[in-house]
């Protein structure tokens, strides 16, 4: 009985349209999930043209021919999407290990949606790595990992950079500070920009900018700057106020009332 259901399994994801259309319910269902109890909040205009390219491309790649002028294209997509795939899992961390209780109970079966991304990594390295059907698509595909990987390495460094800045700023009293990209989310960390997956937190940061959460990750994902949030926020709007510090639209729908009705926007 077990094999003939793993045969089953197979065989349904080996038929390319079949595939396609899992992942295209997957996807559905994944923006859907978020959109009501977000584990993801609302990403950086240029993090949400990758969303949209990577959701698009893992839809229809398995409807696509590998072996024509397009491979290419469809190595670095593929390579890109698996990139984004592996950010989503280091994200959600641990809570992997907690959501095969929602298996449980009808009504908690969206949590199982956390292990999609894995699905979708497997699905990549397996037509890219291990059964690959192009060897330039699989080309492309690693070379593309490979930029991504050292993009997260610049990235660490620049925030490492950017920390020595906030230092220079905690020894000036909070009255000199060296505006530039990343001071400017370090500074709105809390109650602009979210960094970590939260469990019961009341309502979350509503901006989510990877560049943010990947130099965090590199240094230790420290808050160089442990102050109150009504402090920090008073900064932030001293700062930088051309930047808005609240949001019209909260992380998620279900708590939206808690975010808009905080005290803290008083």
């Amino acid at each position: 009985m077990i094999f003939k259901t793993i045969s089953a399994c197979l065989e349904f994801l080996g038929n390319p349209k079949k595939l396609a259309l899992l992942n295209s319910i997957f996807i559905v269902l994944m923006v859907l999930g978020n959109f009501y109890t977000q584990a993801f909040c609302i990403p950086s205009t240029w993090a949400a043209w990758l969303v949209v390219v990577c959701f698009a491309h893992t839809a229809f790649s398995p409807l696509l021919q590998p072996k024509t002028m397009f491979a290419p294209l469809n190595g670095i997509l593929n390579g890109l999407s698996a990139a984004f795939f592996i950010y989503c899992v280091l994200f959600l961390g641990n809570v992997v290990l907690l959501a095969w209780i929602s298996i449980l109970h009808p009504a908690l079966w969206g949590g199982l949606l956390v292990y999609v991304p894995y699905f979708f990594i497997v699905q990549l390295f397996w037509s890219n790595c291990v059964k690959p059907n192009s060897k330039v698509a699989s080309f492309f595909f690693i070379t593309t990992l490979t930029v991504c990987f050292a993009i997260t390495y610049k990235v660490g460094k620049d925030y490492e950079m950017a920390l020595q800045d906030i230092e220079k700023f905690k020894n000036s009293n909070y009255t000199q500070l060296e505006r530039n990209f990343y001071t400017e989310k370090i500074l709105g960390m809390h109650f602009l920009y979210h960094t970590d997956f939260c469990y019961l937190d009341g309502w979350r940061p509503p901006l989510h900018e990877p560049f943010l959460v990947i130099g965090h990750w590199w240094n230790g994902e420290k808050d160089p700057l442990k102050m109150p949030l009504p402090q920090r926020l008073g900064l932030y709007k001293q700062f930088f106020p051309e930047k808005p510090f609240k949001l019209d639209c909260s992380c998620a729908y279900s708590y939206s009332r808690n975010y808009h009705n905080d005290p803290l926007w008083r």
